[in-house]
């Protein structure tokens, strides 16, 4: 591990003065962030603070472990830093979410008079480039939903976990993980997405249900919808992650099987179902620019309009396009 040195000089900032004229030291970069994900952590985001800890220890590795001030970070540096992840093979998008994270924790900084807060990321890139095709067709989908698998076998839930992703309108494999028997009410699938704390609903349709209730007697005694997180004693994220790297790897042997001209991953299953609501016609403000965001922002406040109930008959007629 990295070993981590503070800065020789901590800054205090303007605007830091105490009630009796003391002025208290601004921490160190490192420290700062990792104040960050602690306080993620306590609150219980595990994803952020760890996106915040990967941050650091690339930022860290970057610096050969020396620390500095908040108030000493410039547009240089930033710059310099994209150059060294691009030199170290990190495509555009994956640079991009380094930067993006430290972007977000510096202005925190800012907001916290810890910072001056000048633009320093203005000359590197923390968009969303595009990348390589990750929908499959419907003819394809189809193909997967037909395979005949050994039952009860990783592969046979691998292609489950696939298809149940594309029914509830391409979610995540993490939401997939914690969904909990009691989020079903009636016809109304209810859920809080981990990433971004809003809660949204699904149609509850017939697919979805005949794929759980093949899988329901490795759910029993759980809360949780699906055998993915089998036992509630603290180390759910690790579960969860565990089985989603043997899914994603029996993913790609039932893509071969069914001749899919891919890498298949749960992911895949999110972009394919937002290509084929596009392809069918629907709004594109009703899937959020088929879930292909430009930016998060913008996806958020899509999703908190649309009408369920829209949403619902949409995804009810691309089922119907797969089940026949």
């Amino acid at each position: 591990m990295t070993k981590l040195h503070h800065a020789n000089d901590p800054k205090t900032t303007a605007g830091e003065a105490g009630t009796k004229g003391q002025r208290r030291q601004a921490p160190s970069w490192f420290h700062f962030i990792g104040e960050q994900a602690d306080t993620k952590a306590a609150l219980g985001r595990a994803g952020t603070a760890k996106a915040y800890r990967a941050a650091l220890s690339s930022f860290a590795r970057y610096r050969g472990g020396r620390d500095m001030a908040i108030n000493d970070i410039g547009a240089d540096d930033m710059a310099m830093y994209e150059a060294w992840l691009r030199s170290r093979g990190l495509k555009r998008n994956s640079s991009s979410c380094y930067l993006r994270t430290l972007r977000t924790l510096y202005r925190r900084a800012a907001g916290q008079g810890l910072a001056t807060g000048a633009d320093v990321f203005g000359r590197v890139f923390t968009g969303f480039a595009r990348t390589s095709k990750r929908a499959i067709s419907l003819e394809a989908v189809r193909a997967i939903s037909g395979l005949s698998l050994p039952e009860g076998s990783a592969l046979a839930f691998a292609r489950d976990v696939f298809m149940l992703s594309l029914y509830l309108q391409g979610m995540a494999f993490v939401d997939m993980a914690y969904l909990r028997k009691a989020d079903i009410r009636g016809r109304l699938l209810q859920y809080d997405r981990r990433k971004t704390r809003q809660t949204l609903s699904v149609g509850w349709a017939e697919p979805m249900q005949a794929i759980v209730d093949r899988w329901a007697r490795q759910a029993e005694g759980s809360p949780y919808l699906l055998p993915i997180i089998s036992r509630c004693d603290g180390t759910e994220r690790r579960q969860y992650e565990r089985m989603e790297h043997n899914v994603n790897r029996n993913l790609k042997r039932v893509g071969q099987m069914a001749g899919v001209g891919l890498p298949l991953t749960t992911y895949v299953a999110r972009h394919t179902w937002a290509s084929a609501m596009r392809d069918l016609g629907f709004d594109l403000a009703l899937v959020s620019r088929g879930l292909g965001h430009e930016s998060l922002s913008t996806t958020q406040v899509y999703l908190a309009t649309i009408d369920t109930a829209a949403v619902a008959r949409a995804n009810g007629k691309l089922m119907a396009c797969i089940t026949g």
